[in-house]
């Protein structure tokens, strides 16, 4: 039985229902009391607690630890890579997050989600007049540059001001009614209580466990008693985040914790409710884990496809009364593609093969082509899409306009030598 114990705590952290499943049988009640006797070995008691302030445990096993520290190593390693970029490059890393996290947002609060060259304008303050459905993701962007020196009772509620777009002094306001159970099951406690509540959110940040455990037990605690009279969910993530750089982990802000605490699908809150049933946060935590992972991750590619493509910076060109562009082909058939772009390639060898490839088979003098057109037939994300359009024009193969609210860009043909 103790083999059991062990493999439906440190393999998968399993609940009555999974144990169930498992053995395929209605009574497990022995079962499962020999293996919250095995997760006691490694329970430790949180300072969060719930509405009726009951203590929340979190088993520490060794897989749990692992996986935490091998994420807080992770967000290290990222920002010192990030901090290893030019200028250049760390602009185009903070915009392409920026975008994502505020996707997230929009996913989660808006009927329909804008364009990217909506997020790119609303990130870089171009919108002139904002439509109320991008007020709250105007807002959003801001706050991911204000941050917190001391995590405090004053500065939990400065942070959900200022998604509210109030920097002043003005009173917090929390929560005035009960909470709505109908999505989020979560029992949260009276609205008398969550003062008491914050102040037990500040002890826990002294409990001895991986910051990266007490970030997203922050998040559970939001979800759980909803302190504030708006927007929980942000709050939740700007949180977190500052909890987070405060700790040093400075790429936090890059990190996509909006996903998380704006989730609102059933098996999220089926392990919410489950680690407030049972008291134990860890079914909440190992549930999250993985996803960070995959953050870290996806966090790592970007930067390492920034790394390797060359700033438009670097790139030394004078282009004066000449055009720095090969002989302009009429037409390029299929067969001569490869050899074009091989030819351009040797003659412009600062040029990257998908942005040879993309003008081999898209020079047609008159006709004008897009960034989208780009990223889809080149298989990139967006920014790589915008930047490398951009430096085919810089080099003079095509002459960027603006049809609309939209780029555009139209071949430059090379005058007759």
């Amino acid at each position: 039985m103790k083999e059991e114990s062990r493999r439906f705590t440190d393999e998968v952290y399993a609940d009555k229902d999974e144990v169930k499943a498992y053995y395929n049988v209605e009574n497990v009640e022995n079962i499962f009391a020999e293996i919250l006797n095995y997760r006691s070995n490694f329970r430790y008691e949180t300072s969060l607690k719930d509405a009726n302030d009951n203590s929340y445990q979190i088993s520490l096993t060794p897989k749990l630890l692992k996986e935490a520290y091998s994420i807080e190593k992770q967000l290290i390693s990222l920002y010192y890579e990030y901090l290893l970029l030019n200028d250049e490059q760390k602009n185009e890393f903070a915009l392409q997050r920026r975008i994502h996290i505020l996707k997230a947002i929009a996913i989660a609060s808006l009927d329909k989600v804008p364009s990217e060259d909506t997020f790119i304008r609303l990130i870089k303050n171009e919108i002139e007049s904002l439509s109320p459905s991008l007020i709250i993701l105007a807002e959003y962007n801001k706050s991911l540059d204000k941050k917190i020196d001391h995590f405090n009772f004053d500065n939990i509620g400065y942070l959900n001001k200022v998604i509210q777009g109030d920097d002043s002094n003005n009173e917090t306001i929390y929560r005035r009614k009960e909470k709505n159970m109908i999505i989020n099951p979560l029992l949260a406690c009276s609205n008398e209580d969550i003062n008491k509540k914050l102040n037990e959110l500040i002890d826990f940040t002294n409990d001895d466990i991986p910051d990266i455990l007490k970030a997203l037990a922050m998040i559970y605690f939001f979800l759980e008693h909803e302190p504030f009279e708006y927007l929980n969910e942000e709050s939740a993530s700007i949180v977190c985040k500052n909890y987070l750089a405060l700790k040093n982990f400075n790429i936090a802000f890059m990190v996509d914790f909006e996903s998380i605490a704006l989730s609102h699908s059933k098996s999220f809150f089926l392990k919410l409710k489950r680690s407030q049933d049972s008291l134990d946060l860890t079914y909440y935590l190992f549930y999250i884990l993985p996803f960070l992972n995959k953050e870290c991750e996806m966090l790592n590619d970007v930067i390492t496809e920034i790394k390797n493509k060359e700033s438009v910076n670097d790139v030394e060109i004078t282009i004066e009364n000449k055009k720095a562009i090969p002989l302009f082909p009429a037409t390029v058939k299929i067969d001569d593609i490869t050899l074009f772009v091989n030819n351009m390639l040797e003659k412009y060898p600062n040029l990257k093969r998908k942005q040879a490839h993309f003008y081999a088979t898209h020079c047609t003098i008159g006709l004008f082509y897009t960034i989208e057109q780009f990223m889809k037939e080149e298989h990139t994300v967006y920014e790589t899409a915008r930047v490398s359009m951009d430096d085919l024009a810089l080099k003079g193969f095509y002459k960027k306009d603006k049809a609309g609210k939209k780029f555009v860009y139209t071949p430059i043909p090379q005058d007759e030598q």
